[in-house]
């Protein structure tokens, strides 16, 4: 669901075309999406792959009817709901942790993080993230994404051991 159909989404029907030459074949439209083939195929009867077309806008199985001239048949499709591969989900609850390998911080996992609500802050929401490890007390950190970017609500000079400003550069929360 959601996600635009490509060359690899397909289905394959059985066509028993009478007299070669152009041919036509196609679906209706189901919840934003439909199959189709527009080619030249010699007589006989033989496989023909209808490619997929549009965006997929609810779960669940479509039947899809297909239309050669006047004959017709039926397929169905299960459409799913759309996997999440965002690799820095903000949804509650999530949770996941990095492997220090090297034993760097410490031994096995260095830094668990959780997804625990979420606030407004100067007019945006922020995701509060729990971070825990086992060398430092427990904080949290205030996370949101506009478009493919993640925002981090931060001290300027938080990822920076070279220099400090004298003044915070944070608004304070509200």
């Amino acid at each position: 669901m959601g996600t635009s159909l490509t060359t690899g989404n397909n289905v394959q029907v059985q066509a028993m075309i009478g007299i070669a030459g152009p041919v036509s074949i196609s679906t209706n439209t189901v919840d934003g999406f439909f199959f189709n083939f527009s080619g030249n195929l010699p007589a006989g009867t033989q496989n023909v792959t209808l490619a997929g077309n549009g965006t997929p806008t609810a779960t669940g199985i479509k039947t899809f009817v297909v239309s050669l001239g006047s004959s017709q048949c039926t397929f169905t499709v299960n459409v799913a709901a759309a996997a999440n591969t965002d690799l820095f989900p903000l949804t509650l609850n999530s949770w996941w942790s990095y492997d220090d390998v090297d034993q760097i911080f410490i031994r096995g996992d260095s830094l668990t993080r959780k997804v625990i609500g979420t606030i407004p802050i100067s007019g945006n929401t922020y995701t509060m993230i729990e971070n825990q490890d086992d060398t430092t007390p427990v904080d949290t950190s205030f996370f949101r994404k506009a478009g493919n970017d993640y925002i981090e609500r931060q001290q300027t000079d938080y990822y920076t051991a070279v220099f400090t400003f004298d003044n915070p550069q944070m608004p304070a929360l509200h």
